[in-house]
């Protein structure tokens, strides 16, 4: 990801899909599909988490993430 513009990198990205699994899991109709978004909905708020504080410690040059 290190050809990437910064803006490409930033963790925000993530809740454009936390908002749209959100809007699905409202709308869904039966137990499994609401079961199977609110995992995705899950993991896709924990990778956020788990990037934007990977983000924030980039950004603020302590410790640089040097995995990627």
């Amino acid at each position: 990801m290190a050809d990437k513009s910064s803006w490409r990198n930033n963790p925000h990205w993530y809740l454009v899909f936390v908002g749209l699994l959100l809007f699905a899991l409202i709308t869904a109709g039966n137990m499994i599909s609401r079961c199977v978004l609110g995992v995705g909905l899950t993991l896709t708020a924990i990778r956020y988490g788990h990037e934007s504080a990977r983000w924030v410690r980039v950004k603020s040059g302590k410790n640089p993430d040097t995995s990627s």
